[in-house]
């Protein structure tokens, strides 16, 4: 075969090459064939070891190092900041360069996972999202802020809420300390078990709550805080002398003490006793007995309305300021019974009581108050039954069983608490004003003193009202009405109806203002933990149901305002652990950035640029919202024969630099062989 002949064979053989890797590339690949790769050289546009030829040791380095050990780049000893400037990477022609990506030892610089994915692909750190039940990115111009948890729990921005702040990832929003704040609607996806984790990035300008759900938790810039429920309130009304069975909202271990005040003064002066028996874990029965100078209860009388109140021995009991029990035997003919708290309280105490059974055989009801003499241990209890009308206590009528509640009301932390007191004489009634005021409050009258000796006496209020009230006691030193009598200290307390929720442990600390700060708040069933930074500031235990029933506010509580910037703020069903913690605040602390250029001719002059094309910007992981390694589009970058890339190196922390490991840049490009 000639020469001739023989050329025009090679050149079918490679045609046939040819059209047989384009069908094994697929009819969109425009990549170049794999049997004419043979015939080309791949331009070598991975850095992945230290090679001074075609790797990171080609490059030039700025505070920053090659470890033999690890066998990546990262920030020199003792560094915040550097940066590492690659190769010049030579295509041999004007070429497009479209694309880079990087593998870094962890994700750093990057948004927490959307739609409770987990990431794999990292070597170390990666995020697992399952349990989250909120996340917010804070990334929005305006309008819904996204829960992009895949609970589809959005937020509604309130007041003084500005979009668009420079954030620790992407945007965060400014709140003015004022008004604004973001409250996301209760929903069952947002209950939470016996784990909590509460995660969020914070630049405070000021103080205030953070992240609030009200009988729950409460996490601001100085405290985090979990609530416990220590009883709860309720109402009653009766127009005859007939027990009615009362059952709770709430479930008791133990079986708890009942409060009852009456509110209302419907019967001209004739004072109604409370009358309470067969208290259990899950109700107690009531009367309401109105002495009308006669030996036993009035039959009938006009409609009364009285408060109750129901404490958990248990849980009350957990906290410095109070203290709830019985004391049995209690003497109902105006004698002294000795109490002794359980517990030796820093201040005097207040003390309020009801008895808790009602002994006295169709008699008159037995009441009972405290003496002036309550020390920090202990106090002197009267009761007192009055039958007919004498001007004292009868005698000879059986004892009784007292609940009490003794409150340090110093120190006492009952949300929506108010308390106050007033020295009255001559069974007059008396204002209270309440401040703030109450939707629907719910008051307890008491008397903590005895000046009257065994005068009958009894405390009660009237028009309540969310503003106030009045209060007195009456001392029934004869018929049917209350007389002159001496002065009495008279006590009361408020709080809001429902549940009554006290913090059951709080861990204090300081976030300091300026600065961006992650603050993480862990419940994992029996300890409570805050973490700043990714650093343990504080654990305690402590042991909380959460009730689960009310919005969650971002950036207020019930009476505060946050003054600062919020980002990346996170709710977990679940106890996250240290290391977990940790590795959240690393990729937000540890930053790798990049900016590239291109050039015809080497050494390259051109300005580093980012994806805008200036200077301004960088390719990071911010743009990275996959659960893999970054892989980012190039734009606003010229074709040209040479290309170059530089990446920063940033660190809050020293002790925790970034690791770059490799850099790809592509797409492919290919020399022709040189023979």
């Amino acid at each position: 075969m000639n020469k001739h002949l023989l050329s025009i064979y090679t050149k079918l053989v490679i045609l046939v090459i040819f059209f047989f890797s384009l069908q094994s590339c697929g009819t969109n690949d425009w990549s170049v064939p794999k049997a004419l790769k043979a015939f080309l050289t791949l331009v070598d546009q991975i850095d992945d070891d230290n090679d001074t030829v075609g790797g990171f040791g080609a490059g030039a380095h700025n505070q920053t190092e090659w470890n033999i050990v690890d066998e990546w780049v990262e920030l020199q000893a003792g560094q915040t900041s550097g940066d590492f400037t690659s190769r010049v990477m030579d295509a041999g022609s004007s070429v497009s360069w479209a694309s880079i990506m990087w593998t870094p030892q962890r994700p750093l610089y990057k948004e927490l996972p959307d739609n409770s994915q987990s990431e794999t692909a990292y070597s170390e750190g990666n995020a697992n999202m399952t349990g989250s039940v909120l996340l917010m990115h804070m990334n929005e111009s305006d309008g819904t802020i996204e829960d992009t948890s895949g609970n589809n729990n959005d937020g509604t921005a309130y007041g003084g809420v500005t979009y668009g702040a420079a954030g620790r990832f992407n945007t965060a929003l400014d709140l003015d300390g004022t008004n604004g704040y973001v409250e996301v609607t209760d929903d069952d996806s947002l209950d939470i078990g016996s784990g909590l984790t509460i995660e969020v990035w914070i630049r405070p300008d000021g103080s205030g709550p953070v992240i609030y759900r009200k009988n729950d938790f409460v996490l601001t810039t100085s405290n985090f805080t979990l609530y416990t429920n220590i009883g709860e309130t309720g109402t009653l009304s009766d127009s005859s002398f007939g027990a009615q069975s009362i059952v709770f909202n709430n479930s008791y271990v133990n079986t708890p003490v009942v409060l009852v005040t009456p509110v209302t003064d419907s019967n001209g002066n004739n004072y109604p006793i409370p009358a309470v028996s067969a208290v259990n874990t899950t109700g107690f029965d009531v009367s309401l007995c109105v002495d009308a100078g006669s030996s036993t209860c009035e039959a009938t009388y006009s409609q009364e309305t009285a408060h109750y109140f129901v404490f958990d021995v248990d849980k009350a009991n957990q906290l410095s300021w109070i203290d709830a029990g019985t004391k049995s035997s209690v003497s109902t003919d105006g004698s002294s019974t000795s109490l002794t708290f359980g517990k030796t309280f820093s201040n005097a105490p207040s003390v309020w009581t009801t008895a808790q059974t009602y002994s006295q055989g169709g008699n008159i009801a037995s009441v009972t108050w405290a003496d002036d003499d309550m020390t920090t241990t202990g106090v002197t209890l009267i009761g007192c039954v009055h039958q007919g009308t004498g001007n004292v206590c009868t005698s000879g009528q059986p004892s009784e069983t007292v609940g009490y509640v003794a409150i340090d009301t110093n120190t006492a932390d009952i949300d929506t608490f108010q308390t106050g007191f007033s020295d009255i004489s001559n069974s007059s009634w008396t204002p209270a004003a309440f401040s703030p005021a109450y939707a629907t409050p719910r008051v307890m009258v008491t008397q903590n003193d005895n000046d009257g000796w065994q005068d009958p006496q009894y405390p009660w209020a009237r028009d309540v009202t969310g503003l106030g009230m009045d209060f007195r006691y009456c001392e029934a030193d004869g018929a049917n009405y209350c007389d002159s009598h001496t002065n009495e200290k008279t006590y009361w307390f408020a709080v809001e109806d429902g549940d009554i929720m006290a913090p059951a442990e709080t861990i204090n600390y300081s976030s300091g203002t300026g600065s961006w700060v992650l603050l993480t708040a862990v419940y994992n069933g029996t300890t409570m933990s805050l973490y700043m930074d990714g650093a343990l500031v504080d654990a305690k235990p402590v042991s909380v149901s959460f009730l689960n029933d009310e919005n969650i506010l971002i950036g207020r509580d019930g009476s505060g305002f946050f003054d600062g910037m919020i980002d990346e703020a996170v709710i977990y069903n679940r106890d996250l652990s240290p290391a977990e913690i940790l590795d959240h605040y690393r990729r937000g602390a540890v930053r790798l950035r990049y900016q590239v250029r291109t050039g015809s001719v080497s050494p390259l002059s051109t300005s580093w640029t980012g994806p805008d094309g200036t200077g301004a910007t960088f390719y990071s992981e911010l743009s990275n919202s996959t659960p893999g390694f970054p892989f980012l589009t190039l734009t606003n970058v010229p074709d040209n024969q040479f290309f170059q890339y530089r990446a920063y190196f940033d660190t809050d922390n020293v002790s925790y630099p970034p690791e770059l490991k490799s850099v790809e840049i592509g797409p492919e490009h290919y020399l022709e062989r040189l023979e």
